[in-house]
């Protein structure tokens, strides 16, 4: 297991079961759409992940600790 594969698991762990349920629909969604479209959600998730764990947010990572 890799560094990346490492810290996604140990977010993954501590979701609960409802959100580990909603994850496992959503990759199985990602994973069903064309190159352009995951393209596009990239990019949309890319945003809102900067704007969950920008400067005005915890100084941690809840996926990694850091």
């Amino acid at each position: 297991m890799n560094d990346k594969i490492k810290l996604v698991m140990n977010g993954y762990v501590s979701l609960t079961d409802s959100e580990k349920l909603e994850l496992k629909n959503l990759i199985k969604e990602y994973d069903n759409k064309g190159g352009l479209e995951q393209l596009y959600e990239n990019r949309n998730l890319d945003g809102e992940v900067k704007r969950i764990v920008g400067p005005t947010s915890s100084n941690a990572c809840t996926c990694c600790g850091r």
